[in-house]
């Protein structure tokens, strides 16, 4: 890992991985300390607590947020490493606060998005819950405070992903044309231009062009026909 957050290194991978084996007994402050001058140690660092830090996000919103919350945290983490106090042995504590502030900061986006979706004449929600959904309930409640009203569909304890989860939701729904908006995006899509449907279509989905760091994205398009990615 680069100090501009990017994985790779100038040294050949195979003297890499013979300075990374040696991190394995070492504590989280020698790790941190390591990572100062050569930063692809950061790696022992992640490999030792990704995993739990994964299991707390996920509790608080969800397998699949949770990825993208372990994966900013410790990317805040790499960056913030020239500040950690190298006397705390265990770096879990700090860990924890990162992934709490990157969680809250979700959490922030979700409520600016339904207040996006206020100001654009929307006034029934859907909510999809899952593992501990009741989180999210409590937090945002039946809406009057956003100028809403909020249903919530239950998918249980396994996320039924998108397609599963609007089928389940489809009763609270109703026979008229609606938004799928996913939480753990980040968009700054004007929801007051919604465009009609072709007399022939089915659904209308919204594209955008794709970071450096994911070329291919998620899905694409071939011809008129929308496909998914690899």
């Amino acid at each position: 890992m680069r100090d501009d957050g990017t994985v790779g290194s100038l040294l050949p991978a195979r003297l890499w991985a013979g300075r990374l084996s040696s991190l394995g007994s070492a504590g989280d402050a020698a790790i941190i300390e390591r990572s100062r001058l050569e930063p692809a140690a950061f790696a022992a660092l992640y490999d030792r607590h990704a995993a739990v830090i994964f299991r707390f996000a996920a509790r608080r919103l969800g397998n699949q947020v949770a990825e993208d919350v372990t994966a900013e945290t410790f990317l805040a983490a790499f960056r913030q490493r020239h500040r950690y106090d190298l006397g705390r042995a265990d770096a879990g504590p700090w860990l924890y606060g990162i992934a709490n502030n990157v969680i809250g900061k979700q959490m922030r986006s979700e409520v600016r998005r339904l207040r996006a979706l206020a100001r654009a004449g929307v006034r029934e929600v859907v909510i999809n819950l899952s593992w501990l959904g009741g989180h999210i309930r409590a937090a945002l409640g039946d809406g009057e405070r956003y100028g809403l009203h909020i249903g919530y569909s239950e998918e249980g304890p396994e996320p039924l992903e998108t397609g599963g989860g609007i089928f389940r939701a489809l009763p609270l729904l109703g026979p008229e044309p609606f938004l799928v908006v996913n939480a753990d995006i980040w968009t700054d899509m004007d929801f007051s231009q919604r465009v009609a449907l072709e007399d022939d279509a089915d659904a209308r989905i919204v594209l955008a062009p794709n970071p450096p760091h994911h070329p291919h994205g998620d899905f694409g398009v071939e011809g008129e026909v929308v496909v998914e990615r690899e």
